[in-house]
């Protein structure tokens, strides 16, 4: 015996396709042990290995025949007209109806993460679109700035030109200022040699005028002196 159940459900479905399949409708399901082992696809890979997957086909099969579940005459060494039983059709009606709810279990719980993904997703993408306003924002704050900067250079550029052509202009009337004293320096000690030298010559003609007046005054006696 065995309890191989994914054995029996295989068999059966092996079974039933063949049935529905149309070019096999007139036939009968006959066949060796050593060909039941090759369709019902056990491992045969050697003569040791079907003899061992046909003692437990034979034991699956002998099984499911007792229970109903398969129709059929299982020998030794071969099976004829095998065909599901009624118990093998509700079987596999159950085992169909547990995958389906195996795989909608699955498609669910997948489902479910990828519910959580979708909204882990949303948050990522609402945190990038706040990150881009924000940056936005900032993009557009540095762009005004850069502007008011910009205008501040242009102005600042404005103001150091004109302070440096003032400063020409101021060096320049300077130097004329400079020379132009200079100038005015120079004339006024020329002047004042001058001066000077007129001063000097008149004071000494004076001193010649007044001792020739004295002479002339002595000698004409207009001058006392201390002789009768």
């Amino acid at each position: 015996m065995t309890n191989d159940h994914d054995l029996q459900i295989r068999v059966l479905k092996r079974v039933l396709d063949w049935h529905e399949a149309p070019a096999n409708a007139p036939r009968r399901l006959d066949m060796t042990w050593q060909d039941a082992v090759a369709f019902f696809g056990l491992p045969g890979s050697s003569d040791a290995e079907v003899g061992t997957s046909w003692d437990t086909l034979y034991d699956a099969l002998s099984e499911m025949a007792q229970d109903g579940k398969l129709q059929g005459d299982i020998y030794v060494n071969r099976v004829r007209d095998l065909r599901p039983g009624y118990r093998g059709a509700i079987e596999l009606q159950a085992a169909d109806a547990a995958k389906l709810a195996e795989e909608r279990a699955e498609l669910d719980e997948q489902a479910v993460r990828l519910a959580s993904e979708r909204r882990m997703l949303d948050a990522a993408r609402s945190n990038i679109d706040a990150l881009q306003e924000s940056a936005a924002a900032t993009r557009q704050e540095l762009e005004q700035k850069a502007v008011i900067l910009s205008a501040r250079e242009a102005a600042q550029a404005t103001a150091q030109a004109e302070l440096d052509e003032r400063q020409t202009n101021f060096e320049r009337e300077r130097a004329i200022a400079r020379r132009e004293v200079e100038g005015l320096q120079a004339a006024a000690e020329e002047e004042l040699r001058t001066a000077r030298g007129w001063r000097f010559a008149g004071v000494l003609a004076m001193v010649v005028a007044i001792g020739v007046a004295v002479a002339m005054a002595a000698g004409q006696g207009w001058i006392l002196t201390g002789n009768p």
